[in-house]
């Protein structure tokens, strides 16, 4: 009904579902309302801006959860970096820019069925999250997954034609024990 994704967000309450009908949204979008659903129809794009400078301070987001048990489905979300191809050029220096951004210890995040393309970050989780990360599209990135908790379920998500710099980066604060190498010996 002409809303942005953002002001749908802002009027509603806990458990409520928001409908993205198809059109392009070029907004940042905040979730500070715990328990939304987020539903992209198909066509529901939201566009990331190009961050004006390199500073973490000047990064740009297309859906920054902030709160606990927020579902994000069928949206596409389209980052600033489509004229360049990850292998060509290094995203790093075009500044910080994220699909979704899980801020440190939100639970219960589901982010099923999206596609996110052209953009430094497909996903960024944080210390103390937990996610069900399914089903979703995800390429011409530097990372189409950055991950910081032991929490996070990745299953039977892709990374396009053009793939990524790297799918998935697990970093600092992710315990050893989170993946298994299948070379090791479990006995020695």
């Amino acid at each position: 009904d002409g809303m942005s994704i953002q002001a749908a967000i802002d009027a509603a309450a806990e458990g409520d579902t928001i409908v993205a009908g198809p059109g392009t949204y070029a907004e940042s979008v905040t979730i500070d309302t715990p328990g939304l659903t987020i539903q992209g129809l198909p066509g529901a794009i939201v566009n990331v801006a190009m961050p004006a400078g390199m500073a973490t301070a000047d990064r740009t987001i297309g859906f920054k959860i902030n709160a606990n048990n927020v579902e994000i489905s069928g949206m596409t979300i389209a980052g600033p970096l489509g004229e360049y191809l990850h292998y060509e050029t290094d995203f790093a220096n075009l500044g910080y820019s994220y699909g979704v951004y899980v801020e440190n210890n939100v639970t219960g995040t589901v982010l099923s069925d999206n596609t996110i393309t052209d953009i430094r970050t497909g996903m960024d989780f944080h210390p103390g999250n937990t996610a069900t990360v399914t089903g979703n599209d995800i390429y011409n990135t530097r990372g189409a997954f950055l991950v910081r908790s032991d929490g996070v379920d990745l299953s039977d998500n892709t990374f396009g034609a053009v793939g990524n710099e790297w799918d998935a980066t697990f970093l600092a604060g992710t315990p050893a024990d989170y993946f298994a190498d299948p070379l090791a010996d479990p006995a020695a």
